[in-house]
């Protein structure tokens, strides 16, 4: 039973957002789509594990995500981190040698809690033991559309590497 409200529940928000996109708005085109993390072999080799943030972010929220710094996320304590572990809208993967690769699938709850806030932007946050975030943000933050004609294939595919996170099959934006 539950399982069928989250997939009506996803339903109506892509159908809501079809709609108004349909109306002449110009919002960005979002929609779920299986995610995939993995650790690069180097991380591997190395024994060294990874914790990934996956935060589903609206327009409105954009430029506060885009502006946080990763070490301070990790650190401890950071409101919107929090808010986004209890609300749903945000998921912590942990990555080691011993389980270097997680997904998300479409139908998990941090999808439908990001839908239903209006996500329209994927934001990644990454750390690597051992690595210095410092000064790094871009490397170890991503802001990534949630349009899946931007990406090659039919997820998202994500390797977090000792220097950062790699987007493998992010496609070139299309120039206007």
């Amino acid at each position: 039973m539950q399982g069928i409200m989250r997939a009506l529940a996803v339903v109506a928000v892509l159908a809501t957002t079809t709609l108004l996109g349909g109306c002449g708005a110009k919002a960005p085109r979002a929609s779920v789509m299986p995610i995939e993390v993995v650790l690069a072999k180097d991380v591997v080799d190395g024994g060294r594990s990874a914790q990934v943030d996956l935060v589903g972010v609206g327009a409105g929220e954009q430029a506060k995500f885009a502006s946080k710094s990763v070490r301070e996320w990790f650190r401890g304590g950071d409101p919107d981190r929090l808010a986004g572990a209890t609300d749903q809208y945000a998921k912590m993967l942990q990555l080691s040698d011993r389980a270097p690769s997680a997904s998300v699938a479409e139908a998990d709850a941090f999808w439908i809690k990001s839908m239903e806030r209006s996500a329209i932007t994927l934001f990644v946050f990454a750390q690597v033991t051992g690595e210095d975030t410092t000064g790094k943000d871009v490397a170890w933050r991503k802001e990534l559309p949630m349009d899946p004609a931007r990406y090659e294939g039919e997820r998202i595919r994500l390797e977090v590497q000792r220097g950062g996170v790699n987007v493998l099959n992010l496609k070139p934006e299309a120039k206007k």
